[in-house]
């Protein structure tokens, strides 16, 4: 179960004035979880209130294919993850990122 005492992660892909894209890791804490009737939002410092389904599914697909980052999605992090993911962005920030799509 999620605690206030977890981060919130997420990978920004962004293009500059001359095209080059990049990529950015944000980190968050989360400040509070609050329990609707229909569904449980989760509220950080660095992010709009997220859903704690769509958190932990993001998760999910993290833990299960190590082999595949989602960019522009929040996820659940903890620093073995967090150092990964900032592992990942360096790497692409200077060699460039390759989508799954591209041939």
């Amino acid at each position: 179960m999620i605690t206030t005492k977890d981060k919130i992660g997420f990978i920004q892909r962004r293009r500059d004035a001359d095209g080059k894209e990049t990529f950015k890791y944000i980190e968050g804490k989360i400040k509070k979880i609050v329990i609707g009737k229909k569904k449980i939002s989760v509220y950080s410092d660095k992010f709009y209130p997220l859903e704690l389904a769509d958190l932990e599914g993001n998760t999910r697909i993290f833990n299960e294919d190590r082999r595949v980052l989602i960019v522009g999605e929040p996820f659940i992090t903890n620093d073995k993850l967090a150092a990964w993911c900032q592992k990942n962005v360096d790497y692409w920030n200077e060699h460039g990122a390759k989508s799954l799509l591209d041939d």
